[in-house]
């Protein structure tokens, strides 16, 4: 008996005392006026302000002419606007005719070495990898230039020790190249080391 009013119970009817008839929740809401919104909720299909064909047909319109203004701005747009981004105030806008940098840092690795001011840090980025150098985090064998800002010290000491081959510079050797737009005798730039 407790089996069959506990299955009642689950397919939405309540048993009020055994040998009662069940009687749905449903019956039981409206009977006692527990029902959050009595009103109606079915579309009347001959409602005046419903109608999905229209509606749909409108849709479609808006589109097609969202479509037809967003081609007459391409086309006419001038040869001046031909930016990347199509958002005016896109600050990130690149022209796309940038002219070839000259690649007179190719086979080159360098390493950024030290504190620097994170304008001239990113402009040292900027001028290395922009003429094709190759700039590493960390020390490592293939590193062949190393821009720093420091005096001399002995962590220099150590790497030399670890690969002979290093050069330590000054910053300004890598924007006196760019400035020049090819590699200029590094020499006067190296880093003094006391004897």
């Amino acid at each position: 008996m407790e089996a069959n009013m506990l299955g009642a119970f689950v397919l939405g009817f309540s048993c009020d005392k055994p040998g009662n008839a069940a009687v749905s929740s449903r019956q039981v809401d409206q009977e006692e006026g527990d029902s959050d919104f009595d009103a109606d909720t079915d579309v009347d299909a001959n409602d005046e302000d419903y109608d999905t064909e229209e509606e749909i047909q409108r849709v479609l319109q808006r589109q097609r002419e969202q479509e037809t203004e967003a081609s007459k701005h391409v086309r006419l747009g001038s040869e001046a606007d031909r930016l990347v981004g199509d958002a005016p105030d896109d600050a990130s806008a690149i022209p796309l005719d940038l002219p070839d940098l000259p690649a007179f840092f190719t086979g080159k690795t360098f390493l950024l070495y030290g504190d620097f001011p994170e304008d001239e840090r990113r402009a040292l980025t900027r001028y290395i990898v922009g003429h094709d150098g190759d700039l590493k985090e960390d020390l490592d064998e293939t590193v062949k230039f190393v821009i720093t800002k420091s005096d001399w010290n002995d962590k220099f000491d150590e790497a030399l020790c670890a690969n002979e081959t290093l050069v330590f510079l000054r910053p300004r050797w890598v924007t006196r190249c760019h400035e020049a737009g090819r590699s200029v005798p590094y020499q006067p730039f190296v880093v003094a080391c006391p004897e």
